[in-house]
């Protein structure tokens, strides 16, 4: 079952974390008799050694009525075979170190972060530490997340959140969800919180996703020392991504290995007696990379290349091929990559272009929603508007230069989604006419010029 589809029954029978196991009324297992939750197995967390032994146990005491064995093999569980390994995931796009790209990687990050506030936080009750961990997470993020819209939301949600473990000490579920569906995070759309595929812009998957943020909020962190506004250092962001990670990261194995590392000080992370810009971002990098190396090994597949690759970043691999890296080279990297634009007198904002509608909130919690008139011959009125001509179309916007600024990714999704809307409209139109007429055609009596006299008053 994907719990990420099916999150309000996996959260309501306990199920915090993947992959998971459940067994229900086994013959000598008393605890898999439990109606709600039955008996948990988590791989790397059973004595068992593995979900392959545990089945094997089990199946073999349900025989006949149990699984039969595979030909020419005495287990019940046909061995995997090399075609049958694991596919690598869907590797993201590529885009060159830019700031068009960082506007991008940036859409990427929100969209991960509201599906991780949404199921992440599904794989246990919020209360208690893990209530508290979250109105920490909430409240970095409404300080240190580089945009000032989303920051908005993300501090009403955080009141949400703090405003239940004041009163109760437990956020409920469905005030939670609620909260979350109520407000768009900048202009990511809430059905991103549940399904993401089709909202990434560089990325592919929801791993790619999370990378992605951590690495803008360490690049974020402390941007303008000088500046007149707090930012959350570098090491407290790395503080608050551990803990993001040790609760609200499904795959428990992959947040075991993260804070295995961040704990053993692994890479050089408790060298500085003050850790930086650089420090955080080189060492989150060189976590990275170092997942992605040890991923490819256990799936059986070749040393990928490490990241940033030479033709990426000349500058960073001293020599090539060697893995000696130029810790400075790489933060400009990462800074170009993931940086957002900062103005240190009002804090993060966004390019112009960029802030045309959405939904935001003032203090004192009113939604203030704003668009921007579509203009004509783009979008949804590409085609021509009946009693307009093109000359006169043209004329009206003559002198204009268009801009060359990469058009934002969900206007372009709005615009094409009101072009279908009014092509179908049409479409239906014309069809309803021709009904119309053909009803005409086909009626069986006319009226009489009789009959109408004597409806008339002369």
């Amino acid at each position: 079952m994907d719990c990420a589809v099916f999150d309000n029954f996996c959260s309501g029978i306990g199920i915090d974390g993947y992959p998971q196991l459940r067994s229900y009324n086994i013959p000598g297992r008393p605890e898999t008799f439990n109606n709600k939750s039955g008996h948990s197995f988590m791989p790397g967390e059973s004595n068992e050694g593995s979900v392959k032994t545990l089945l094997e146990k089990e199946l073999s005491s349900l025989a006949p009525t149990g699984l039969p064995a595979a030909a020419g093999t005495s287990s019940p569980l046909k061995p995997q075979s090399p075609s049958e390994a694991p596919a690598p995931a869907p590797a993201p796009k590529f885009a060159p170190a830019s700031e068009a790209s960082a506007k991008l990687r940036l859409a990427d990050a929100e969209v991960a972060l509201v599906y991780s506030l949404r199921q992440g936080t599904a794989l246990a009750p919020l209360r208690g530490e893990t209530l508290v961990e979250l109105v920490a997470w909430l409240r970095f993020l409404a300080q240190g997340f580089p945009s000032a819209r989303a920051q908005r939301v993300l501090q009403s949600w955080a009141k949400v959140a703090s405003d239940a473990q004041e009163a109760t000490g437990e956020l409920r579920r469905q005030d939670w969800l609620e909260a979350l569906e109520a407000q768009m995070l900048d202009m990511i759309p809430a059905t991103a919180a549940k399904d993401p595929q089709s909202h990434w812009r560089l990325c592919a998957t929801y791993t790619c996703g999370l990378w992605t943020l951590f690495h803008v909020l360490l690049v974020s962190a402390a941007k303008d020392n000088n500046s007149s506004v707090a930012l959350p250092s570098a090491a407290f962001a790395l503080e608050r991504i551990r803990g993001f990670v040790a609760h609200f990261f499904g795959c428990k194995e992959c947040a075991r290995n993260f804070m295995e590392t961040y704990d053993s000080c692994a890479l050089g992370r408790c060298n500085s007696t003050s850790v930086g810009r650089l420090d955080a971002s080189v060492w989150l990098w060189q976590v990275h990379n170092g997942v992605t190396l040890r991923v490819a090994a256990e799936q059986g597949r070749p040393k990928p290349e490490l990241w940033p690759s030479s033709s990426e970043c000349p500058r960073c691999n001293l020599v090539a091929g060697a893995g000696n890296w130029d810790n400075q080279s790489i933060l400009e990297y990462l800074e170009t990559a993931y940086g957002q634009p900062y103005d240190p007198s009002s804090g993060w904002t966004l390019p112009s272009d960029q802030v045309v509608s959405g939904i935001t909130s003032t203090a004192d919690g009113l939604a203030i929603r704003a668009a921007k008139r579509p203009t004509l011959k783009t979008g949804a009125f590409a085609e021509s508007i009946r009693g307009t001509t093109d000359a006169a179309v043209a004329g009206s916007f003559s002198g204009k230069k268009k801009s060359k600024k990469e058009p934002d990714f969900y206007r372009f999704q709005l615009r094409e989604k009101r072009r279908e809307e009014i092509v179908d409209h049409r479409k239906r139109n014309a069809d309803d006419m021709e009904t119309v007429k053909q009803i005409r055609k086909s009626k069986r009596f006319k009226v009489s010029s009789e009959s109408w006299a004597g409806l008339l008053p002369w």
